[in-house]
């Protein structure tokens, strides 16, 4: 599998995965999956510098993180944390096999939009709480309220000191969206519609507290992915971002990391050649979504007990004691893990892997494509968490949608680029194929740009 690669503020890394296809290129468009992990570099200290005297700036914040202290829903405290695998599946809407309610609240569909988080989900009036140790530091809650069902939510959110009493509290209140109705990329990806976050200081911890979120509304409260964050000195943040570009052919991942010939995608090769390092043998059996999903998530290829995907086929359908997952071992770690997606087979109700909440968005056509929603979707979100310790897996599945019938002409208007000539023999249509899937990857590149910019 691919493993992150953890940068300093010095020093930025493109690393790419390719997995190698079939050798009959009429199918490699629905055969191949191609990887490209890009670590996100560590925010920088700005240099140090003496002001004039008189300057009435503010002095500049030494270098600084925030890592998950506490994770409420699993009643842990990383790195001594353990998430549950029956604990990180299904939708909260839906009973699970176990007759319980599923673990992700969510406002949406696959077909369009998908928002959702993993929750705690009140009942009026109903209330929930989690402890807070006493402890040293600085202390932040970063977390998510929504209605599931649409309309308005109000909430309390308490700090108890031992005998009960209220030592901090705070009201909120806002609206969620109950319909997904985007009309275009630049509606789509508004998250706060649906999900609303928060961020606050909480009080010193010198004895132990409480925290107490009550639901003063009418309606079932979300509280998605509750968090303690601690403040850690002396350090940027650790966030690692993993592209990954779904259904593309060794050859054409190859051309776009070495270079394309595309001036307006160059960028990326030269990013790989000046700060990166290209794994050109790392390869990997990925005949399909599950099977990489499965393999690249989870550290195995016939590990299949307890997955989602496939109940009654005979399998293990009993829980794991805990994810399988790496994205589960770096949230025990102290880490947050968000999905920003285009492949429904990441869903919670398809795989066991523990993220705290995430984004889907998988249509294709011109006029709604989903890779400019993504770029949103991830921007708004590390807007939202710059020194955050976190990881965030970002899937783009343009290059399915080949043809022109179905993507209603060729490049977007203004955009041009050589074509892809394959250095083998050419099967029968395996041209069309490839260009299709060329235009797209090049048109995904484009938006990649501004996701890490």
């Amino acid at each position: 599998m691919t493993r992150p690669v953890w940068l300093s503020a010095a020093r930025a890394a493109v690393a790419s995965t390719v997995a190698r296809t079939p050798a009959a290129l009429a199918t490699v468009a629905l055969a191949a999956l191609v990887t490209a992990a890009l670590a996100r570099p560590a925010l920088a200290a700005p240099a140090a510098a003496t002001p004039p005297a008189a300057s009435s700036e503010a002095p500049v914040e030494p270098p600084h993180a925030y890592v998950v202290d506490y994770r409420p829903l699993d009643a842990c405290a990383p790195p001594a944390c353990r998430l549950a695998g029956d604990e990180v599946v299904g939708w909260w809407d839906q009973v699970q096999s176990d007759g319980g309610r599923g673990a992700y609240a969510r406002i949406g569909d696959v077909r369009t939009e998908l928002y959702f988080r993993r929750s705690k989900v009140l009942r009026q009036h109903k209330a929930y709480e989690f402890p807070l140790a006493a402890a040293a530091g600085e202390f932040e809650y970063d977390g998510y309220f929504s209605a599931p069902a649409g309309g308005a939510w109000q909430a309390r959110f308490e700090v108890l000191k031992a005998d009960g009493s209220v030592l901090w509290q705070q009201a909120l209140s806002g609206t969620s969206k109950a319909t997904i109705d985007a009309r275009n990329v630049s509606e789509m990806a508004s998250y706060a519609d649906y999900f609303s976050h928060v961020r606050f200081t909480l009080p010193p911890r010198e004895q132990a507290l409480r925290v107490r979120i009550v639901n003063e509304g009418t309606a079932p409260l979300a509280v998605g992915s509750p968090l303690v964050l601690k403040k850690v000195l002396g350090r940027a943040a650790r966030q690692a971002v993993f592209i990954i570009t779904d259904a593309i052919p060794e050859p054409l991942m190859m051309r776009m990391l070495t270079g394309s010939g595309d001036a307006q995608t160059e960028w990326l090769s030269q990013a790989v050649r000046e700060r990166g390092t290209l794994f050109t043998r790392g390869t990997s059996p990925a005949f399909n979504s599950p099977t990489f999903v499965r393999r690249f998530f989870r550290s195995g290829f016939y590990e299949t007990d307890g997955e989602l995907a496939l109940f009654g086929q005979g399998i293990d359908e009993q829980a794991p004691a805990t994810p399988p997952s790496p994205v589960a071992r770096l949230a025990e770690q102290g880490f947050q893990t968000e999905l920003t997606v285009a492949n429904f087979m990441l869903m919670p109700t398809q795989t066991r892997l523990g993220f705290d909440g995430g984004y889907h968005n998988e249509q294709q056509t011109r006029k709604i494509q989903h890779p400019a929603a993504l770029v949103r979707r991830f921007n708004t979100w590390i807007s939202e968490h710059p020194n955050d310790d976190a990881l965030n897996i970002v899937w783009f599945s343009a290059t399915h949608e080949t043809t022109d019938a179905k993507r209603g002409g060729g490049y977007a208007p203004g955009r041009a680029a050589p074509p892809f000539q394959l250095d083998a023999p050419k099967l029968k249509y395996s041209q069309a194929i490839l260009d299709g899937i060329w235009r797209n990857l090049l048109e995904t590149v484009d938006h990649l740009q501004g996701l890490i910019a």
